[in-house]
């Protein structure tokens, strides 16, 4: 989706993004667990097959369900990680991002759950642990470096922890559709189990289902970054009139080498005159020429860039010897 394509629809969906989606998450999580305590957790599942008996509260109240059962103290720290990637994730994207990441996941989970049941007649009961895990796995790709302390005394990346998951869910995959034609020795199951892969069709088909978004999410994020389709954006965008008021980025590196200006957002005012407070380092687009952009600080940069959200991952970061040689960010 193009830039304008994009703010088009976050104009339409901004009224209905719900702010600190992920706070009202976890609290229902929490509502779901003292829900548990009576023994109802099996009224709130997303069972196909009592939704086409009548009980349609199932499609939502399988979201209170917690992602893990146990001890308190357990559940807690569970739900804190969560609502601090998750919040995390909509800094980075925005609210209307995120919550079209998250609920784009809850309903291809819905909808696929009650088509392999039209479809097969087969009743796969879906919870929300994988699109958790989807949560986790798009803030390693984000913030990979970030670290945790695991089992609150060895810090780890995220990024390797993402690469573990994604190992357990390959494997999951594979020998779940594999138990469907084969039968695995009793031996191998059990080594499996114990590394926490689950090898049935339904594990692997809730795998599947349950990271669609995160799937969907890597291959827009792959076509962003290409070289190719950023230019082409920018000079849509430039056919278009957006970018009307946009000092390039190579007129702003002469006049800095004449010493009359900078790069990033140095220009005080945009077209008309109109004061702008943010400006992308590489299109050159305000907050004035494009009043729905969101813009974000690199924090892998040297000095003080701003980006809109189609380059903040799409440039080359700026280090100490760029600055001191007088150059900037430049598109990937």
């Amino acid at each position: 989706m193009t830039s304008s394509g994009w703010n088009q629809n976050k104009r339409g969906l901004k009224r209905f993004a719900i702010s600190g989606l992920m706070r009202w998450i976890v609290a229902g999580y929490a509502i779901g667990y003292f829900l548990s305590l009576f023994g109802l957790n099996s009224w709130l599942t997303l069972n196909p097959a009592l939704i086409f008996r009548g009980q349609i509260w199932r499609i939502v109240t399988f979201l209170l369900i917690p992602p893990a059962s146990g001890s308190m103290f357990l559940l807690i720290f569970i739900l804190y990680f969560y609502l601090m990637i998750g919040e995390a994730l909509e800094n980075f994207w925005g609210t209307v991002k995120f919550n079209e990441y998250y609920f784009g996941g809850v309903l291809i989970q819905i909808a696929a759950a009650l088509l392999i049941y039209l479809l097969t007649g087969n009743n796969l009961i879906l919870s929300t642990s994988y699109i958790n895990m989807s949560l986790f796995l798009a803030f390693a790709a984000e913030a990979p470096d970030t670290q945790i302390l695991l089992f609150f005394i060895l810090p780890v990346k995220m990024i390797w922890l993402a690469w573990i998951d994604g190992i357990i869910i390959a494997l999951t995959v594979i020998f779940g559709i594999l138990s469907a034609f084969v039968t695995l020795p009793a031996g191998l199951l059990n080594g499996l189990a114990m590394a926490g892969v689950s090898a049935s069709p339904g594990a692997a088909a809730a795998a599947v289902i349950g990271l669609a978004n995160f799937f969907i999410y890597m291959a827009i994020e792959y076509r962003k970054k290409r070289p190719n389709d950023v230019q082409r954006q920018f000079r849509a965008q430039m056919k278009k009139g957006q970018t009307a008021d946009v000092i390039s980025f190579a007129e702003e590196k002469k006049k800095r080498q004449r010493g009359e200006g900078g790069f990033g957002p140095m220009q005080p005012v945009g077209k008309g005159g109109t004061p702008y407070r943010h400006r992308c380092a590489i299109c050159g687009r305000t907050d004035v020429s494009d009043p729905d952009l969101e813009f974000r600080y690199c924090s892998r940069c040297a000095g003080n860039f701003e980006f809109c959200l189609d380059h903040i991952r799409t440039h080359r970061h700026v280090t100490e010897e760029d600055l001191k040689a007088g150059r900037g960010p430049e598109p990937l």
